[in-house]
């Protein structure tokens, strides 16, 4: 999917409920999933709204990566055994940095707007199977994020 990006870096493995970065968090990495699943989430009033599900491949914290304070405004939470490969936000803004000035406005101005867009869903609570790749957000998979999220 990522060509030889995957070789370069280091591939790290997760198990069901792992977490990979909190909402609040800043993002330093963009990772991307290469087998596995994980549903990225936002806490709003003590209820759970999905924002995304990923299944055997994508892109996590591509929008912390490029937006102006790269605070993620969601959870990320692994559904099962996942395998991630970790690129580290620097090695990305010095390519990003090598290109075209408008390169980076567009990508700034897209992962914003992203962020603007997930705030809107979380404060409306819109839950739409659309999102999660026609997967049902069910009482299952409320428990696993609430307990990766809330360890007591």
């Amino acid at each position: 999917m990522f060509g030889n990006v995957e070789s370069k870096y280091e591939e790290k493995t997760f198990a069901r409920g792992d977490v990979l970065f909190r909402e609040g968090d800043k993002v330093k990495s963009l990772y991307l999933l290469k087998s596995g699943s994980a549903i990225l989430v936002s806490n709003n009033n003590d209820r759970f709204v999905p924002l995304y599900y990923l299944d055997d491949r994508g892109l996590i914290g591509e929008d912390c990566v490029f937006k102006k304070d790269s605070t993620a405004n969601y959870s990320v939470v692994f559904l099962n055994a996942t395998k991630v490969v970790e690129i580290p936000k620097s090695d990305i803004m010095s390519y990003i940095n090598d290109s075209a000035d408008w390169i980076k406005t567009i990508l700034t101005d897209m992962a914003d707007k992203c962020s603007k867009t997930s705030s809107l869903i979380v404060e409306h609570k819109i839950i739409d199977e659309k999102l999660s790749g026609n997967k049902s957000f069910g009482d299952e998979m409320e428990a696993t994020i609430r307990k990766a999220l809330n360890p007591k």
